[in-house]
C-alpha cells in the first residue's frame, strides 16, 4: 500500500473507533433508565446539555434561554423522580407544595387569586410583598399553575433558583413533559427579574468544559499519526526537524505544573488564583493549618494515597474555574462566580459535618470547600470525588468544617 493509502486507512479506523467509544460512553449513561432511553436525547439536544451520571441519579446540565438548567432523573428512594432547577435572578423564598405537604420555604401563607389552585396547593413565602408581585402577574400565575401539573409537584423559589419536583418520572412523553416545565419556568423567571431585588442575583450561562466529542477527538489523533506515518516514510533528517520542532511547543500557565497544564490547553489564556484574590477569612483559614493561599492544592481526594490536585483558575475576562485532577486525570471541571477561594476539608469528617445540603454520595476522603461572596456573605459548597464523578453538599455553618 502507498503512504497516502496508509493514511486513509488509519484515519477510517480511528473514526470507526471513537464513534463506537462515544455511543458505548451514552449506552453508560442511559443505563437502568431503559423506559425513557428514547426521551432523554430530546431533552439533552433542547437544553445543549451536557448528560453524565451522579451516583445513580442521570443528570444533565445545559442553558434554556441563556439560564443554567439542570434536569436529574432519579429512581433512589427518598428522592424525587424528576428534578428540574433553573438558574434565575430570585431575591425571595416561595414555595407551592400539595395542600396537607410539609412546605421547605415560608412562613406565611399566600393567597394566588385562583380559588381551585389554593384549593389544591399552599403557596407560602417568607417575604410576602415580594410574593404577592409574583402571584399577581397573569403570565407567571399560570406559569406556576402549569408546573404544579399534579398532587405530587412541588415548585420551590429560592434565592438564585427555581426548582420544580415531581416524586416519579413522568411517562410516556417525558420529553414534553420536561420541556414544557423548563418553558414555563423560564417565564417565572422572567417575572422575578422585574421584581425589587433581582438585580442582586447575578445569573451566568452554564458554561459546558471545552472538549471535543470522542469521536472528533479519535479522528484528529488518526489524523496526526497518519501523517506522522507518511512522513516517516520519508528520510529520517525532515522527521527529525518536525520533531524537535514538536519538543519546543511547551505549554505554559501561571501557577499551574506543566503536566496538567498540557491536560488544559483547551484553557490557554488562563492562571492559577492568587494570593491576593482570596477573601480575607478564607485566606486566614488557611494559613491556620499553615498552607499558603494560592490557586494550587495538593490532596488525596480519592483516598488511594496517590497525590491529587485542584485548581482554581482564572482568565482576563474574570471567569472563574475549579478543575479537579484525580491520579493525573481531570475528573471534574466547571465555571462559578464571585469565587473567594477553596479549603481543602480533613477526609474521615463526613459524619461530623451539619449538613444543610447533604452530598448524594458519602465520602471519607479528603474533600475540597469552594467559597463564592454573595452580597458580602461567604457562601460555602463542598465538593467529593466519587469514582470519576463529583458530589457536591452545603454545610450549615463553614467555619465548623475541619480543614486539613
Amino acid at each position: 500500500m502507498s503512504p497516502l493509502q496508509i493514511a486513509v486507512l488509519v484515519i477510517a479506523l480511528v473514526t470507526i473507533a471513537g464513534v463506537v467509544v462515544s455511543s458505548m460512553r451514552k449506552q453508560t449513561a442511559l443505563a437502568g433508565y431503559d423506559d425513557i432511553r428514547a426521551e432523554v436525547p430530546r431533552i439533552a439536544s433542547a437544553l445543549k446539555a451536557e448528560m453524565f451520571r451522579d451516583g445513580n441519579d442521570l443528570v444533565l446540565t445545559g442553558n434554556f434561554n441563556r439560564r443554567p438548567t439542570q434536569v436529574r432523573f432519579s429512581y433512589d428512594e427518598n428522592t424525587p423522580g424528576l428534578n428540574v432547577r433553573m438558574q434565575a435572578p430570585v431575591s425571595f423564598t416561595f414555595s407551592v407544595v400539595p395542600k396537607g405537604a410539609r412546605a421547605s420555604e415560608g412562613r406565611v401563607l399566600v393567597r394566588t387569586g385562583n380559588d381551585m389552585f389554593d384549593a389544591k396547593f399552599a403557596s407560602r413565602t417568607d417575604h410576602p410583598t415580594q410574593a404577592k408581585m409574583l402571584v399577581g402577574g397573569r403570565a407567571a400565575l399560570q406559569n406556576l399553575e402549569k408546573l404544579c401539573c399534579s398532587q405530587k409537584t412541588f415548585v420551590t423559589l429560592t434565592r438564585g433558583s427555581i426548582e420544580m419536583s415531581e416524586l416519579i418520572i413522568p411517562t410516556p412523553y417525558t420529553a414534553r413533559h420536561v420541556l414544557d416545565h423548563v418553558e414555563s419556568m423560564a417565564v417565572v423567571a422572567k417575572a422575578v427579574e422585574e421584581i425589587p431585588g433581582a438585580e442582586s442575583v447575578k445569573v451566568v450561562p452554564y458554561e459546558r468544559e471545552k472538549s471535543t466529542p470522542v469521536f472528533r477527538i479519535a479522528l484528529v489523533i488518526g489524523a496526526i499519526v497518519a501523517v506522522i506515518g507518511v512522513f516517516m516514510i520519508k528520510p529520517g533528517g525532515e522527521t527529525n526537524l518536525k520533531a524537535a520542532a514538536a519538543n519546543d511547543k511547551i505549554v505554559s500557565m501561571d501557577g499551574v505544573d506543566p503536566v496538567d497544564a498540557l491536560k488544559m490547553q483547551d484553557m490557554l489564556g488562563w492562571r492559577a488564583l492568587h494570593a491576593d484574590e482570596y477573601d480575607p477569612d478564607v485566606a486566614g483559614m488557611l494559613r491556620g493549618v499553615g498552607i499558603e493561599p494560592n490557586g494550587r492544592m495538593a490532596l488525596d481526594l480519592d483516598g488511594d494515597e496517590q497525590q491529587d490536585v485542584v485548581y482554581l483558575v482564572k482568565n482576563n475576562d474574570n471567569q472563574t474555574r475549579l478543575v479537579i485532577f484525580a491520579d493525573g486525570n481531570r475528573v471534574f471541571s466547571a465555571g462559578y462566580t464571585d469565587v473567594a477561594g477553596a479549603v481543602p476539608v480533613a477526609k474521615g469528617n463526613f459524619d461530623n459535618i451539619k449538613w444543610a445540603m447533604k452530598p448524594r454520595v458519602k465520602s471519607d476522603n479528603q474533600g475540597i470547600m469552594l467559597f463564592r461572596k454573595v452580597n458580602d456573605q461567604l457562601e460555602p459548597m463542598i465538593l467529593y470525588v466519587s469514582g470519576t464523578s463529583v458530589v457536591t453538599g452545603a454545610p450549615t455553618n463553614w467555619r465548623d468544617v475541619p480543614i486539613s
